[in-house]
């Protein structure tokens, strides 16, 4: 399990989302109908035409609940879609590829929540918005997962 922590620049992605609720085992279900609702809408094709070079899968925990949303980095606002900004600072950086992207992201979820974090020396996560972004090489999906750091 290899991993890395860099300095990113702030980015905004454009996602559609929803609220998804607890118990926390049905949550990855919640997000399998609203990829598939999505990608039958027209909603998914048309984000994909906005920025082809990566999807991204947005997780957002707040005093809210939790939100789940799928989108790109553009320059622009997309319609129907709801702005989401990730601060310029440390970045927890995993990569894992597969065959399925739904295998690759609860890969990638494990490492990060399961393995480094609990970990992790010197940095803490405190919330905020964390993503995955994934794009097809012709053989692979390959994902990368950024979670945002404060030291600690």
């Amino acid at each position: 399990m290899g991993y890395s922590i860099e300095h990113r620049d702030a980015f905004t992605v454009s996602a559609a989302t929803i609220p998804v609720s607890p118990p926390f085992d049905q949550i990855p279900a919640q997000k399998k109908a609203f990829w598939a609702k999505i990608k039958t809408d027209g909603t998914f094709a048309a984000l994909k035409a906005t920025n082809p070079d990566g999807i991204y899968s947005v997780n957002v925990a707040d005093q809210n609940g939790m939100t789940f949303g799928v989108g790109v980095v553009t320059g622009k606002a997309v319609p129907g879609t709801t702005a989401i900004p990730f601060a310029a600072g440390d970045y927890l950086v995993l990569n894992a590829s597969g065959a399925h992207p739904g295998d690759v992201s609860a890969d990638l979820e494990n490492q990060a929540f399961q393995q480094v974090l609990p970990t992790l020396d010197g940095y803490k996560y405190v919330g905020g918005p964390n993503c995955i972004v994934q794009r097809f090489d012709g053989h692979a999906w390959i994902g990368q997962m950024l979670v945002p750091l404060v030291t600690s």
